[in-house]
């Protein structure tokens, strides 16, 4: 499960900076 919450969390850091970029 951790291992699911940092692919996760990695997720939203990628999709925030597409956002920004």
């Amino acid at each position: 499960m951790g291992s699911l919450g940092l692919g996760w969390a990695k997720g939203r850091i990628v999709g925030l900076e597409k956002m920004i970029c």
